[in-house]
């Protein structure tokens, strides 16, 4: 038997060539992504390491790094990251899919992520994020990551009660794209029984389809685990099994927890790994935990800070609160229009004065005749009518008012219901388009009602 040392090895540690008593017998040049250029052909060699002083699979060509297998052709990772965490754990950067037990609580939000893995270390990006009322949320990001490469990625979640039992039913769905790694679309299914906002235990399928960042298809995995979250979120587990097909190779099984957007995951192909993504963002909400005039917490509006990872505690609310329920938005109408109008010698002025606060004590709406007088009574004031739109859902016309000879969005606002003889408020909080979206739009649609 000939016995062989190792000659030369570069900075990266990648074997250059092999000699033994009788002289070189091995030489080797690597490609920028580790394909081996023979320079002297071997003979017998103790052992196979190549490039980064990993060991090479002649037969498939595919090198070990001791958690995936690493393939020099693709410059690709064949083994998903054993985190398991992201959209696309072949690249970094792609925000986890949370399939978790909804609260029925609504934010919209946009901010700053970071991160890290060790495939590309860590980056920096920008995200947005929207949970929705119904059970829906998605969100979109793009990074930077410390290796140079840029990720970005969108990922969407729905969970709804199954009716007539105890369970729940959690679908999602991802595309993420890394300028080095490529391109990944991902789904899975599940089912969790719980409690609402505190735990949901429960088993799901899921894979992905892969591709190279050239496009070139390389291949798919599929897993089925059992799962568990709990706090909407904040902390969950997982264990299952994962298989590849086409040229990418599955975890095998595996068994990980995250807390917080801090993962651990261990699985039989790509050993041990952990990482962390978070995100804060500065958002509209209705998580503020007060009830508003109509006795629920979903018609009350507020800014707050948003940290998606840590699930139904990562909201913090701060500012005004906005009331969008049917009698919060009545009350602030009528004390801005008694407001206007206090100062006035007009009789007709302190005659509609005494009727919005009757309709304010009384909790009602005024009727037709007292809606004109107000109208009247506010263009005596210094506000014009800015809007009038008829034909909405209810059969209502809009009336809209604000200052004359300002640009902001008008805030004075009634829904006129003649063949009902009242008028309903639609106050605007927002004074632009965007805080009247965030604010007035979609907190109205989120009061569940």
């Amino acid at each position: 038997m000939v016995t062989e040392t190792i000659l030369e090895k570069n900075k990266e540690y990648s074997v250059r060539a092999y000699a033994g008593t009788s002289g070189i017998v091995a030489a080797y040049d690597y490609y920028p992504y580790g394909a081996v250029a023979e320079i002297y052909p071997g003979g017998t060699l103790p052992d196979e390491r190549r490039w980064q002083d990993k060991d090479l699979d002649d037969a498939t060509g595919n090198y070990y790094f001791g958690a995936r297998f690493y393939n020099p052709l693709l410059g690709m990772w064949l083994t998903p990251d054993p985190a398991g965490q992201y959209v696309n754990p072949y690249g970094y950067g792609g925000d986890p899919v949370n399939l978790i037990d909804p609260s029925g609580l609504w934010a919209i939000g946009a901010g700053l992520v970071v991160g890290y893995d060790r495939s590309h270390g860590f980056g920096i990006g920008l995200g947005f994020a929207h949970d929705v009322w119904t059970g829906f949320s998605y969100n979109l990001g793009v990074s930077w990551n410390s290796d140079g490469s840029i990720s970005t990625n969108a990922s969407a979640s729905v969970s709804a009660p199954i009716p007539g039992t105890p369970l729940w039913a959690n679908f999602g769905g991802g595309y993420s794209y890394n300028s080095e790694t490529g391109h990944a679309v991902t789904g899975q299914v599940g089912v969790c029984a719980g409690v609402e906002g505190l735990f949901c235990s429960g088993a799901r399928v899921g894979g992905g389809l892969y591709w190279s960042a050239e496009s070139e298809f390389l291949g798919g995995t599929a897993y089925l685990e059992a799962y568990a979250t709990v706090a909407g979120g904040l902390a969950g587990g997982s264990i299952g099994e994962e298989t590849g097909f086409g040229s990418m190779h599955g975890r095998g099984w595996y068994s990980g927890f995250d807390v917080a957007g801090l993962y651990a995951v261990s699985s039989v192909n790509g050993g041990f790994s952990w990482g962390f993504q978070e995100s804060i963002c500065f958002s509209y909400g209705s998580n503020t935990g007060v009830t508003a005039a109509d006795g629920k917490t979903t018609s009350l509006v507020s800014a707050e800070l948003w940290l998606p990872n840590l699930g139904r505690f990562g909201h913090f609310t701060f500012g005004d609160l906005y009331d969008v329920s049917d009698a919060g938005l009545r009350k602030v109408l009528y004390d801005k229009i008694i407001s206007i109008l206090e100062n006035s010698s007009n009789p007709e002025d302190i005659a509609v004065i005494r009727e919005v606060k009757k309709a304010l004590d009384a909790n009602e709406n005024l009727d037709t005749k007292n809606f004109l007088r107000a109208g009247r009574a506010l263009r005596r004031n210094g506000f014009e009518l800015i809007d009038r739109m008829g034909d909405h859902s209810d059969k209502s016309t809009k009336y809209t008012f604000r200052k004359v000879g300002s640009s902001e969005y008008g805030n004075i606002e009634f829904m006129s219901r003649v063949w009902n003889n009242d008028a309903y408020s639609s106050y605007n909080y927002g004074n632009n388009l965007i805080t009247h979206f965030l604010i007035d739009y979609l907190g109205w649609k989120g009061r569940g009602y």
